[in-house]
């Protein structure tokens, strides 16, 4: 994976990019070695120079692995620093998905009532988009990132 990573890199933008997307691929298929890699890789190069944005995407990633690893507190503190830096960036869709995020991860982690609460937040705040998250998902992704 790591050469896939180098090899397809052509921006600074994809440099952090690339290896969070081949670390969310790799989890999904089960390369738990390659893919803590590709997520190490793209850890070392985020900063808090960084775009607020590629920063929460970072933690949005981050996040999801720790959930399929198994480890739901560390996941809800990664999507939680996710929330916080769409907000720092004034990404207020960016807030709202990062709420849906920690709210799976209060379910896993027991808080059911906590939970229902953020998942609540984040139904109301994507409400507000006109579902237009439903119908578009690269809409979605555009004005998080």
């Amino acid at each position: 994976m790591q050469q896939l990573t180098r090899s397809r890199v052509a921006t600074p933008i994809s440099l952090i990019d690339s290896p969070r997307f081949i670390g969310t691929i790799g989890f999904s298929r089960n390369q738990i070695p390659e893919a803590e890699q590709a997520l190490r890789e793209a850890e070392e190069l985020v900063n808090d120079a960084t775009a607020l944005r590629k920063q929460a995407a970072l933690a949005a990633t981050q996040g999801e692995c720790c959930m399929r690893l198994g480890a739901p507190e560390r996941a809800l503190a990664a999507f939680r620093r996710q929330g916080e830096l769409y907000r720092r960036a004034g990404a207020e869709l960016g807030e709202y998905l990062a709420l849906g995020n920690v709210g799976s991860a209060q379910l896993e982690t027991g808080e059911v009532d906590a939970a229902i609460e953020s998942l609540r937040k984040a139904v109301d705040g994507l409400r507000l988009w006109g579902g237009e998250f439903l119908l578009k998902p690269r809409v979605v992704f555009e004005r998080a990132h």
